[in-house]
């Protein structure tokens, strides 16, 4: 890669990076073209360089917070499903730790009503979609075979995102909150009442 296509890269990143940190404050009307630039110290023409228009740049934004996500499951080969469960709720909560713009923007723009749908709009309900289906796969994957089936998998994958989205609200409105302990609290309800349901099929 050439110096110049390198620092083209870099001013990109820069870019991205502060416009979903702006957005995740000021949501869509508030976050400009102008307050990127001043943001970024590049200035507004470098950004147009880039991207179009700011709906452009918003969609942008939201796609690269989503890309650097932990979205891939943990590695389950040989390891039991109770300690599967526990890494999983851990890695829900360094999904709202790790990129919390994502979420902050998203759900901001989840809750808004606008005439014509924003694409970074359209790019966090593809993620969340997205997540709910790898979820349910992995839970499929991983429940005990005698409880096993698709509808209790898409079930605890729903249950699964609620938790996301509650771990990140009640972060944000308390600062307080111990998300790892948390975390570990609702994998241990969830294995304890796997348990019951296996009792319950013998």
């Amino acid at each position: 890669m050439g110096r110049a296509s390198q620092q083209g890269r870099e001013s990109r990143l820069r870019i991205l990076d502060a416009t979903l940190h702006l957005a995740s404050e000021r949501g869509y009307d508030g976050t400009t073209i102008g307050l990127v630039s001043e943001e970024t110290g590049l200035p507004a023409s470098s950004i147009y360089w880039h991207f179009e228009n700011k709906e452009a740049l918003l969609a942008a934004a939201m796609e690269h917070g989503i890309s650097q996500l932990p979205l891939e499951p943990p590695e389950q080969r040989g390891t039991p499903y109770d300690e599967l469960v526990h890494v999983r709720f851990a890695r829900a909560v360094e999904m709202v730790t790790s990129r919390p713009e994502v979420w902050q923007f998203g759900l901001m723009l989840t809750l808004e009503r606008r005439p014509k749908e924003p694409a970074a709009r359209k790019a966090f309900v593809t993620l969340r979609r997205r997540l709910t289906d790898t979820l349910a796969e992995w839970w499929q994957a991983t429940l005990p075979e005698e409880v096993a089936d698709p509808e209790l998998a898409r079930k605890l994958a729903v249950f699964h995102l609620a938790a996301i989205d509650g771990f990140f609200v009640g972060h944000s409105a308390d600062q307080g909150w111990d998300l790892e302990r948390l975390g570990r609290l609702i994998a241990a309800g969830v294995v304890a009442q796997v348990e019951k349901w296996r009792e319950g099929s013998r």
